[in-house]
This record gives structure tokens, C-alpha cells and sequence, in this order.
């Protein structure tokens, strides 16, 4: 164990990678999820800077994914090495910093547990699956803020630092600039890290003055809170963005479940420690997005699944430290819970890399890579979500989607074409969009876009509007 430990980091860094290539192993080429097309697409538009042009997946926020993305461009490196070698960099460099951080807090054993719970925890592997760069390169970033953070409170001389605003240029470099990097990668994240700032500070404040304050001083300010709180849920349901897809609350609680029991098997001696635990003012943040369904909700169980592996790993610490002076008896209990935690969390994350297979065939795939030799270069392709990233990360069209990559219509205007028009009218409905146009879909599915005579079968996929 503890020559492990010496080289714990390396250990972990190469796991990490091993086990993101098990899909590649597994499936083949194109194994992962729905938004590498986007970011593929990203890769193979033309080169005219860095960072290069915003696309959909890679928007003018996410500046620094763009400027790596394209610094690899330029090297002249093959698309995919690029794509798919930069995801298993940044989810390795995501496990890395998470180590580095809770073993500023912990020490080394919590910091390697850490980094286990992360690489086999089947929620983080679905991000993986989903292809969600842009989280795991700024979680990098989000993770070594903490890390600053801490060597920075635990310098002696900070209070009288901070007094005097007398900090070095080194000193505050090292703690603003993983920050800076977070709000220039990832517009969610650096929401996120503000508002997790904003609890950190009123934690502080009622550590620090709760002795001076009447209780009857917090009521106006909590209420302000609860009532900026329902505004904001209140606004988000009336102005609703598309669902982000990825997990449900249903599907999180399963693969959550042997964190969450780690957790509450030891809770008696971990309920004085949690609101300490530096990921608590996360833990607040991602549990009011989840449980409220702000914005993209969906996804920030990514982040909660991070905090509940923060707390797991202090967990096990204390399980591990108290177990020499546990009774026979509850000498084998552990044994037996830890086992059950062991094969119930392995398993999941096997369930989850065979469940998360590829979601389009080879013979699609190649139909795809096709589009820009039967097609022309102002052909516009009209698709299905399925295939929307593919064909936008393929080809060099313009692709257009109900839902996703829109042109005129919204999604009750969609509705309305699938199950209320006519022919005629669906006919007309579809002259609005630019020509040439192209449907891929299924064939022979109820998600064709029109069957009449004036559609034409280019290919079994392929089918253009020429009616006029």
C-alpha cells in the first residue's frame, strides 16, 4: 500500500485513461454519445484562427476548449486523435485535480480514494459517454481553485494580507487564475463556482459571527433568500431552455446509491463534518439546480455526484482510521458493507460503459461520411435528433433538426407538422426551408419528414424534396 501511494497519482492517471478506452474496445470506432458530432464538427469547419469561429456545442463562452481544440489543429493532428484523445486527457486531468485537492484537505490516502470513486463512478462515466469536453476540461480548472484556495487560507499571515491588501503578484495569479479559466471554458460551471462562493462566504460569516447575531437579524435576509430563490424556479419554468439531455432524478439515485449508503452508514460521525468538507457550498449549489430543475438540470448531477464523492471519501477515511479499534463484530460488518459498496459500485460502472453503447451503426455511419460526395455544397439535410450530431460532425452541410438545430419552426410548430397536417400542408410547410433539401432518416419510419411522389430516394437513408 504504501509504495501505491508513493506513486498514486501515476497509478490513477493511467486507470483513468485504461478505463476510458474500454468503450473503444468494446464497440469500436465511434463508441461515445450524443454530443461528439458537435464537437467533431467543431474540428473539420475551415481553419481561419484560434480560437477559431463559435459553433453549436462550442459557443463563444468556452474560449479555452476552443484554443486547445485548435492549438491540436494546428499541430496537424488527425480529427479523431484530437477528439477523442482530448476528452480522456481532460477526464484524466479532471481525476488528477480532484486527487491534488482532496489531498490538500485529507491527506494522500483520501486524495487516492478520491480518485478511484471518480474513475468507477458510473454517473461519471455516462458524462464520458456523453462526450461533455467542456465539464471535465473545467473541472480541471474548478478543482485546482479549490486546491489554490486552501494553500492560500492556510498561510499564516492571511488575515493581516488581506487587511492590508499587501498579496504578491505570484500569490494572487496562482489563486484568480484557475478561475478566470473556469469563466472563459464553461458558462454553467462558472455559474456555479459564483454561487458556491456566495454560500462559502455565508458560511464563514455565520461561523465567524454567530455568536454576535440575533436570530431575528436573519429573518429578513433569509426570507429576501427564499423569495430570490422561488423567482428564480418561478422564471426558469416560464422560460423554459430545451432539456439538457443526460440522467433523471430516478437514474442518478441508482447509480448514486452505494455512495449515498457509504455516506449514511457513517453519519454520525460525519454529520459535524460534512458542512466543513470544502465541496459543501457545491453540495448546496448542485442540490438547489437538481432538486428547484433550474437550467440543465440534468446535467449538474454531474457535479452532485463530485460532492457526494468528496464526502464518501471521508467516509471510508474514517472507516479505515476507526477500524483497528472496532469489536470483532463490527470488524466483520465492515468487512461485509464495504464488499457489498465494492461490487455494487464496480458493477454499476460495468452496467453503465455495456449500457451506453453506440448509438448509430457502422452502415449509418458510412451513409454520413457519404453526404458530401451525393449531395451539393449548399444542400441543406433536414434530420432526426439521432442523427443531427453525426451529420453535423461529418459533413460539410447545413444540417438542420426539429428541436435541436432549428430553422423558422419551434417545437409546437414540429408538432403540429407530425400529427395534425396533411400532405399538402406539410408540403408547404417544408418549402420554407433553403434548397437544395435533403430528409436522412430511418427508411421506411414514422420519423420520414414527408411520403409523397415528388420525394426522390437518393440512397436507403437519403430522400430530397423536389416538389414545387
Amino acid at each position: 500500500m504504501a509504495f501505491l501511494l508513493k506513486f498514486d497519482w501515476i497509478f490513477l492517471a493511467l486507470l483513468s485513461v485504461l478505463t476510458r478506452l474500454l468503450p473503444f474496445l468494446i464497440y469500436g470506432q465511434n463508441p461515445l454519445g450524443y454530443d461528439t458530432g458537435f464537437y467533431r464538427h467543431y474540428l473539420i469547419q475551415s481553419f481561419t484562427s484560434i480560437p477559431n469561429h463559435a459553433t453549436a456545442g462550442l459557443t463563444a463562452n468556452a474560449t479555452v476548449p476552443r484554443i486547445i481544440l485548435d492549438t491540436l489543429r494546428a499541430l496537424g493532428l488527425p480529427t479523431d486523435l484530437i477528439l477523442y484523445g482530448t476528452l480522456i486527457i481532460a477526464f484524466t486531468g479532471s481525476v488528477l485535480a480532484l486527487r491534488f485537492t482532496i489531498k490538500k484537505f485529507y491527506g494522500k490516502e483520501a486524495g487516492f480514494i478520491s480518485g478511484l470513486l471518480f474513475i468507477f463512478s458510473g454517473v461519471q462515466q455516462t458524462g464520458y459517454w456523453f462526450f461533455l469536453l467542456k465539464n471535465y476540461i473545467t473541472l480541471t480548472f474548478l478543482f485546482l481553485f479549490l486546491y489554490q484556495l486552501k494553500k492560500f487560507l492556510d498561510q499564516l499571515s492571511v488575515l493581516e494580507k488581506i487587511k492590508s491588501f499587501s498579496f504578491s503578484i505570484k500569490e494572487l495569479a496562482l489563486l484568480f487564475l484557475p478561475a478566470i479559466l473556469v469563466f472563459f471554458s464553461h458558462k454553467t460551471t462558472s455559474v456555479i463556482l459564483i454561487i458556491s462562493l456566495f454560500f462559502s462566504l455565508v458560511i464563514f460569516l455565520l461561523k465567524k459571527f454567530w455568536h454576535r447575531i440575533n436570530l431575528k437579524t436573519l429573518l429578513i435576509p433569509s426570507l429576501i433568500g427564499v423569495l430570490v430563490l422561488i423567482k428564480i424556479t418561478l422564471w426558469q419554468n416560464l422560460h423554459p431552455y430545451p432539456p439538457a439531455i443526460f440522467l433523471e432524478w430516478f437514474q442518478y439515485l441508482w447509480l448514486a446509491a452505494p455512495i449515498l449508503i457509504i455516506i449514511l452508514v457513517n453519519l454520525k460521525n460525519l454529520k459535524n463534518k460534512i458542512p466543513k468538507n470544502p465541496f459543501f457550498p457545491l453540495f448546496i449549489t448542485a442540490s438547489l439546480f437538481v432538486i428547484l430543475k433550474w437550467t440543465f438540470y440534468q446535467r449538474i448531477f454531474l457535479f452532485l455526484d463530485i460532492t457526494l464523492i468528496a464526502f464518501a471519501t471521508e467516509s471510508l477515511s474514517l472507516i479505515k482510521n476507526n477500524y483497528a479499534q472496532n469489536s470483532y463484530n463490527k470488524k466483520i460488518a465492515t468487512i461485509v458493507v464495504l464488499a457489498l459498496f465494492t461490487g455494487y459500485y464496480l458493477g454499476n460502472f460495468y452496467l453503465t460503459v455495456k449500457k451506453y453503447s453506440p448509438i448509430i451503426t457502422k452502415e449509418e455511419i458510412t451513409e454520413i461520411k457519404n453526404l458530401d460526395n451525393i449531395t451539393e455544397k449548399n444542400a441543406t439535410i433536414l434530420t432526426v435528433s439521432d442523427y443531427t450530431p453525426w451529420i453535423y460532425g461529418f459533413s460539410h452541410r447545413q444540417v438542420m433538426s426539429p428541436g435541436l438545430l432549428e430553422y423558422n419552426y419551434n417545437l409546437a410548430d414540429w408538432q403540429n407538422f407530425w400529427f395534425k397536417m396533411t400532405n399538402d400542408e406539410k408540403i408547404k410547410f417544408l418549402k420554407v426551408f433553403p434548397k437544395p433539401l435533403y430528409f436522412f432518416t430511418i427508411p421506411y419510419s414514422e420519423d420520414n419528414f414527408l411520403d409523397a411522389p415528388c420525394v426522390k430516394e437518393k440512397t436507403k437513408y437519403l430522400r430530397s424534396f423536389e416538389c414545387v
